[in-house]
């Protein structure tokens, strides 16, 4: 589905627009609406490499203090903020509830002090026999 619309632009975009759609024997409209589409989308990466960086932050910053919160916390739940400790419970939910409040639309991570920082998953898995 389009729209069609008016819209003003700097002389120089349009120009470039108008050597790209030359070039590639393609109308000026087309070549705009591709260049906004791919805008969009480099955003929506950026942005996710933002969270993805947030991510790692809080994690490495959770691994670096896992010696001294091991010596306080061992089997509570902490909570990370921006690298720091910002709250501790033995209750999860309590804790995230709590935090919740504190930092209402921002990522923070939550994880219990064990003595292992990082947790070991184990899956079981079928397995297929011929017959």
């Amino acid at each position: 589905m389009s729209k069609q619309i008016t819209l003003t632009i700097p002389d120089a975009i349009y120009s470039r627009a108008q050597q790209l759609a030359r070039s590639n024997r393609r109308d000026v409209a087309d070549i705009l609406a591709e260049s906004i589409s791919l805008e969009v989308k480099q955003e929506s990466h950026s942005h996710l490499s933002a969270i993805d960086l947030t991510i790692e932050r809080e994690s490495s910053a959770f691994l670096k203090m896992h010696s001294d919160l091991l010596s306080k916390y061992v089997g509570e739940y902490v909570a990370i903020y921006q690298g720091e400790l910002v709250d501790s419970d033995f209750d999860f939910a309590i804790l995230y509830a709590r935090i919740e409040q504190k930092y209402p639309d921002s990522f923070f991570l939550i994880r219990q002090v064990a003595d292992k920082p990082e947790p070991i998953y184990h899956f079981r898995s079928p397995r297929f026999a011929e017959e």
